[in-house]
């Protein structure tokens, strides 16, 4: 977006029909590309307006490629290794 703190993709038919998520992000489909974003913690914005559909992350700013190093993907939890703890304890 023009203000560079968000994103939007604007023909998801071309990201999914070029060789950006197979090939070079080894996804197999658009759901698997924003189930991505979201476990590295980019936003969807809602809200009516120019910036709907868009997504947004804090260290994701235009300008700044240095804040890219403080992403983190969260992980999944591990149910087993709770129940495993819940036992010991």
């Amino acid at each position: 977006m023009p203000h560079g703190r968000a994103w939007k993709v604007h023909n998801k038919r071309l990201l999914v029909g070029e060789p950006i998520l197979g090939k070079i992000l080894g996804l197999p489909s658009y759901f698997s590309f924003t189930r991505e974003l979201s476990e590295w913690g980019f936003k969807m914005l809602h809200q009516a307006g120019p910036d709907y559909g868009c997504y947004y992350h804090e260290c994701f700013l235009r300008g700044h490629p240095q804040l890219t190093a403080l992403m983190k993907k969260t992980a999944e939890p591990d149910f087993y290794a709770y129940a495993i703890a819940r036992k010991l304890s």
